[in-house]
């Protein structure tokens, strides 16, 4: 009885610790949202026809995140999502960060990352998670089409989630 106690008491301690500590927020500030707004990029690479694309997401509230920090890593694009999906009350982000410079660089050490990021994972299939993850987000951004990238990925979405 003793030992389950204090494992109780170490849990319940580890998890008082990591909400102390937090996460590092992300280096994103989101305005408030204007009606119907479903991109908020701030590095001007996204245009009008990637919002229909994510208007078209029927059921859903897709919006894209595109910025730009120093920090940027795959756990910084995750928590931008996040960040996103509270903030507009959003259902799916799509999000892509890169280091100042890198989203239309083309040198091998160019850091960005893009992902998807549902604010209920049980709401998009495992399946579509890693074709946009892992197929098409990486593709286009490979050649620099950020409009290939989020068209594409919303359109996967508007298919899988009729």
């Amino acid at each position: 009885m003793r030992r389950r106690a204090t494992s109780v008491l170490v849990v319940a301690l580890l998890s008082l610790m990591s909400v102390a500590c937090g996460e590092e927020e992300p280096d994103l500030s989101v305005p408030d949202r204007e009606e119907g707004q479903v991109v908020l990029d701030e590095v001007g690479l996204l245009d009008e026809a990637v919002a229909d694309a994510l208007t078209s997401v029927d059921g859903y509230d897709v919006v894209a995140v595109v910025y730009e920090t120093s920090q940027a890593n795959a756990g910084e694009a995750h928590r931008a999502g996040g960040l996103v999906l509270d903030a507009w009350d959003a259902d799916i982000a799509l999000v892509a960060v890169a280091v100042p410079g890198d989203f239309e660089s083309t040198e091998e050490d160019r850091r960005r990352f893009a992902g998807i990021r549902p604010d209920d994972p049980r709401a998009v299939p495992g399946s579509v998670i890693d074709a946009i993850n892992d197929e098409i987000l990486p593709v286009y951004a490979s050649d620099n089409d950020w409009h290939g990238a989020f068209v594409s990925s919303a359109e996967l979405l508007a298919e899988e989630l009729e």
